[in-house]
């Protein structure tokens, strides 16, 4: 695709969206990153070869298509040097900050943008990435394009159609590969405990977990009918698959995906309460 596009924020996940467009063949000319680290800019630009601007305002104006890749706790500032030059420009913004509503932003920028907030997570860095990617009513048929576009170069994407969806993707996507890291983790020390060595046990497991996923991806089938395909009726699966259900791991899941929203919602109160005062 052709258009241009800034990122405000030169930290990781700028990193993962840059280098899936430049893997993807988009145009490196086409795309300007600021930040007040002069030396991450200059080292963005030495991999990727794309532009840098220590000019925000300059920038901004330049490029239609603006990627708000900042902290929350950096978002009002940044809002408050480019909102002017938003306004004249009617830019794209896409953000993907955490917690912030698109109702926070419109309040931030004064006026209504056209808005999407998007929620990756960290295997986009590896062009494995699941994303989420919310619209706001003033998001165009080319800017649903765009930014649809730039989130498949780092894997598959989803569109909700209400924002507080986004919440239950970052329960089942954004923080969930830190979940199934921590299941590996767990099986990784047993097998250790029990005589492999860590290098073995890492190979065995993280083959096994790609394994699963990819059987997963490729059938027809649901999870469980999957599962249970695999589970012979008094064998050894069956036998480890009663402890986990024994243990409670179904409430286990539901209740650490339920904490998660319940924070997600928690820092969009502070955020708007900040904003408020």
């Amino acid at each position: 695709m052709d258009f241009k596009v800034c990122f405000v924020g030169g930290g990781n996940m700028a990193g993962s969206m840059i280098s899936g467009l430049v893997e993807d063949g988009f145009y490196p000319s086409n795309i300007t990153v600021f930040d007040r680290n002069l030396d991450k800019l200059k080292k963005l630009a030495e991999v990727y070869g794309v532009s840098f601007s220590q000019n925000l305002k300059e920038m901004v104006s330049n490029n239609h298509v603006v990627v708000l890749a900042v902290k929350p706790q950096q978002m009002e500032d940044v809002v408050s040097q480019i909102k002017e030059v938003v306004r004249e420009n009617s830019n794209f913004i896409i953000t993907v900050a955490a917690g912030i509503s698109s109702s926070v932003y419109k309040s931030l920028f004064g006026f209504d943008v056209s808005l999407a907030r998007v929620m990756p997570n960290t295997p986009a860095s590896i062009r494995c990435g699941a994303s989420g990617i919310f619209l706001n009513p003033n998001v165009s048929d080319r800017e649903k394009e765009i930014v649809e576009y730039m989130m498949r170069t780092m894997g598959v994407i989803i569109i909700v159609d209400e924002e507080y969806k986004i919440d239950v993707v970052t329960a089942c996507a954004g923080s969930a590969p830190a979940y199934f890291l921590l299941f590996m983790e767990c099986v990784i020390d047993e097998a250790r405990r029990m005589g492999l060595s860590s290098e073995q046990a890492k190979l065995l497991v993280t083959q096994t977990a790609l394994g699963a996923a990819k059987m997963a991806m490729r059938s027809d089938d649901d999870i469980e009918v999957l599962r249970n395909k695999i589970t012979s009726k008094g064998g050894t699966t069956a036998e480890s698959l009663k402890i986990f259900d024994d243990g409670g791991i179904k409430d286990l899941v539901a209740k650490a995906m339920q904490a998660n929203i319940r924070r997600s919602k928690e820092l969009t109160e502070i955020f708007s309460s900040k904003l408020s005062n």
